[in-house]
């Protein structure tokens, strides 16, 4: 018999329905005559075959593909950093509050248990993306790290809204007999990660997306996904606007005071932006930094040559930040690390989460009101 299992990045059938035999979401996930998992576009859960306060599984969607379904928020899964912050479910509505989704919550209950250090009872949570209709692709095996009550918009409307903020264990993969082994409160072929926070050790996350070095696919949205038309109208800017749109980026950090300009106004001298990051308090410590802005096609991607420029010219202490909607070839990367200059590389899926991270994406898309908004400038 063939094991089954989620692994790290893999491509997954999802037909929707248990049904089907080829269905490698719902149909491996449920079992007959359990309470199973339902039906609902984002937080879903598997409960125990004896029901308990907590369920014995979470298994999330952070879906950005074309759908029906009405979808206020944008979630961010940051693979480099080993995180995730997902949005609960709540929505715009008269009647309801934050805590009155069902979503929201199984969350609050999660976190309360969190709180009281009952990490025993707490489950696993496997979070899944959704960028394209009909597969889904493996995030990892996470675990709660915490949990904000803030807000976002919804149709034009503030709403109140949890975001659960997840760390993901380092385990390249999920067997789908432990989750089912989990539901008759049995432990067996469970990872390692997860032995060790549920006894209260330090758990291992994840590293397999730590690594320095990325490749195409892991620096560029899939190819026709809401992410890629999203990146495909910024890189339809004018090269002044898209200067404006970088510093921009930069602006919306939070926490951090920043004084960023741009070059072209007055002359280039072979970077586009320059500027200084002030740490709060009661570091305070600051910055200088200087950067370039480039629109590439995805099928071009940012090569030595680029990066060297800009390492040129900085000087000692200085910090260079290079931002590009496609992606830095392996190369590039290898020759930066191994000379280590310090440079950040911010690639086109940076950049989408950036403008998701402060809430310019709105039910998958970018609109050019928003994105004038974003730019300071006049809509013609």
């Amino acid at each position: 018999m063939v094991e089954k299992s989620y692994k790290l990045g893999k491509e997954y059938i999802d037909k929707g329905n248990p049904k089907f035999d080829e269905d490698q979401f719902m149909r491996w996930l449920n079992i007959k005559n359990v309470s199973g998992m339902m039906n609902s576009p984002g937080i879903r859960w598997l409960n125990y075959a004896k029901k308990k306060d907590l369920p014995a599984a979470i298994i999330l969607i952070s879906k950005t593909a074309s759908s029906s379904y009405h979808n206020p928020w944008e979630d961010v899964i940051d693979r480099l950093a080993g995180k995730a912050y997902y949005w609960g479910d709540s929505k715009y509505d008269l009647k309801k509050s934050c805590e009155d989704f069902m979503g929201n919550k199984l969350l609050k209950k999660v976190h309360v248990n969190l709180l009281e250090g009952n990490l025993d009872k707490i489950p696993p949570i496997l979070l899944f993306s959704k960028p394209v209709s009909g597969k889904i692709f493996f995030e990892g095996l996470c675990v709660l790290e915490n949990l904000e009550r803030t807000w976002f918009e919804d149709k034009g409307k503030p709403v109140r809204n949890y975001r659960a903020i997840l760390r993901i264990l380092d385990t390249e993969k999920v067997k789908i007999e432990w989750i089912h082994n989990r539901i008759y409160e049995k432990e067996s072929d469970s990872p390692s990660a997860w032995k060790d926070y549920s006894s209260g050790k330090t758990p291992k996350y994840l590293k397999v997306w730590n690594k320095r070095l990325r490749s195409k696919n892991e620096q560029l949205p899939p190819i026709n996904s809401n992410d890629d038309l999203i990146l495909k109208r910024i890189n339809s800017l004018l090269s002044r606007e898209f200067e404006f749109f970088t510093v921009r980026l930069l602006e919306s950090i939070k926490d951090i005071k920043h004084e960023i300009v741009t070059t072209r106004a007055v002359r280039d001298k072979g970077f586009d932006f320059f500027g200084r990051f002030t740490l709060p308090y009661p570091l305070k410590y600051e910055i200088n930094f200087k950067g370039e802005a480039k629109k590439f096609a995805r099928s071009s991607g940012v090569g030595p040559k680029e990066l060297s420029r800009l390492a040129a010219k900085l000087t000692r202490g200085e910090y260079g930040i290079f931002i590009t909607t496609s992606y830095y070839t392996l190369q590039a990367q290898e020759e930066l690390f191994e000379d280590d200059y310090p440079i950040k590389l911010i690639s086109g899926n940076d950049i989408i989460n950036f403008l998701k991270e402060s809430r310019m994406i709105k039910n998958n898309a970018l609109s050019e009101k928003d994105l004038f908004k974003f730019l300071n400038l006049k809509q013609e």
